[in-house]
């Protein structure tokens, strides 16, 4: 594979030296499209899929929101479901996120409310607490807590039986951009624009400790499944693996921002991507690199599929990929965005594909059969469909 020379690609105040690299390998697999045109340009900023109904809830900077429910019965060729949008939030829509027990869609954004809707966009409650813009929220496991983090540096733990506040966590010296459990719910995990993370103890309330190491700011923070561990990411180039306060590696192979760090879901890998056009695949089982898979451009979001057989990536020009995580060859790549790609995931059984771009489109992949929704041979062969939104 050819190197071109070097080039830079900014990001906010500081810049970032990458390679462009060429590839012959982003074919072409015939699918067919149905476009849907939003009536205004408005960045994707977030979407997820419904664990049980399969709806995906698409969020948009404008404070709009999309809901895509899928036909019952795929029978017809022409039968994509049907979808719809309204008002969520004023000023923007920043988060979503299905409740894992219960067909209720949790939203937060720049009216500074975390919103509750059913599955026909209808709103169930309003939980008001922040004093200014909402940038995340997450639910429990159970779906009995939901956790929102804001531009007022709290963190909020909500009851979702009483709809009441729990905790309201005081700590981050600047804006909190991200909020997760742990997979047992114990604790939240939480990421703000210039501090280190912090972890807090669900039960008590007490902020356990904090996460400092990196020399600029997190871009992701995620917990590993089945374990205590910590990954995160950052702006400094590196990826790092917590142990508590103990930081028991740093990941230095990069050598642009690392957008974001992901666990599969069975825990075996790490995965990062980063401005320097590449995604590396890590063994967690003996913390070396297992696979450098390299793109054309900035990679700007990863997904793993449901068994963790499949990287989906998007990046700065447009492109999906698919990747196979247990050799890490290329399965397929499309191209069907103008604008880069910000946000992708696998639905819960591992049929579908979302991704949303800068300009507000959103793309549908079916992944089909579904018994070999990834085979290169069925990705090419016209059974896959896309829905362009």
């Amino acid at each position: 594979m050819d190197h071109a020379s070097p080039s830079t690609i900014r990001r906010g105040s500081g810049q970032t030296t990458t390679r462009r690299v060429s590839s012959s390998r982003f074919e072409a697999p015939s699918f067919q499209t149905e476009r849907v045109v939003h009536p205004d340009e408005s960045k994707v900023t977030c979407m997820d899929f419904s664990p049980i109904s399969g709806i995906l809830a698409v969020s948009h900077v404008d404070g709009s929101i999309l809901l895509w429910i899928p036909p019952k019965k795929r029978t017809k060729v022409d039968d994509h479901g049907r979808e719809y949008r309204f008002e969520g939030h004023k000023n923007s829509c920043e988060w979503l996120m299905w409740s894992p027990v219960e067909e209720l869609l949790a939203t937060c954004g720049g009216d500074a409310c975390v919103n509750i809707y059913n599955t026909k966009g209808e709103l169930q409650h309003k939980l008001t607490g922040h004093s200014r813009r909402v940038m995340s929220i997450a639910y429990s496991s159970t779906g009995k807590l939901l956790a929102s983090g804001g531009v007022d540096k709290l963190v909020i733990v909500w009851n979702m039986l009483t709809m009441e506040k729990v905790h309201v966590f005081t700590g981050h010296t600047t804006t909190v951009l991200s909020v997760k459990f742990s997979f047992e719910d114990e604790h939240i995990l939480s990421s703000c624009a210039d501090a280190p993370c912090i972890v807090w103890d669900v039960s008590s309330g007490e902020h356990l400790l904090s996460l400092e190491g990196h020399d600029q700011r997190v871009t992701s923070a995620v917990f590993m499944p089945g374990t205590g561990l910590i990954a995160t990411s950052s702006l400094d180039c590196t990826a790092r693996l917590w142990d508590g306060k103990v930081t028991l590696k740093v990941f230095e192979d990069h050598v642009g921002d690392v957008n974001k760090v992901l666990f599969s879901k069975d825990g075996r890998q790490m995965c990062t991507c980063s401005n320097d056009n590449t995604i590396l695949l890590y063994s967690m089982k003996t913390k070396a690199l297992l696979f450098k898979l390299t793109g054309t451009s900035p990679i700007t979001n990863i997904d793993y599929s449901p068994d963790s057989s499949v990287l989906a990536a998007v990046d700065e020009i447009g492109h999906l990929s698919l990747w196979a995580t247990g050799n890490g060859e290329l399965v397929a790549a499309q191209h069907r965005h103008e604008q880069a790609i910000e946000h992708v995931q696998f639905s819960k059984k591992g049929t579908m594909l979302a991704t949303g771009d800068r300009n507000g489109k959103v793309v549908l992949w079916y992944l089909t059969p579904a018994s070999s929704p990834l085979s290169k041979d069925s990705a090419s062969s016209g059974d896959g469909k896309c829905i362009v939104m």
